[in-house]
């Protein structure tokens, strides 16, 4: 099975996406592929071109459409 990981952080060490490389090793009979997030541009419509937008997002965009499952890593701000 297919499994796209998304870390919410963009650190170097963010312990967020610690927990997906960790996840990679504990499931080693499925494919789980760690989305790189830190290029994708602000969400603007604008950038569409031809029914295309910029790389990264038609990256991002396979990689969502070719998964079967998602794991989300999101950040918790504790104030």
């Amino acid at each position: 099975m297919k499994i796209l990981g998304i870390s919410g952080s963009l650190r170097k060490a963010s312990w967020n996406t610690a927990l997906l490389h960790a996840a990679v090793s504990l499931l080693p009979a499925h494919e789980l592929e760690i989305a790189e997030i830190g290029d994708l541009p602000l969400i603007n419509q604008a950038l569409e071109q031809d029914s295309k937008f910029p790389t990264p997002v038609e990256r991002f965009r396979g990689q969502i459409l070719a998964a079967f499952e998602f794991f989300v890593e999101r950040v918790k701000l504790v104030g």
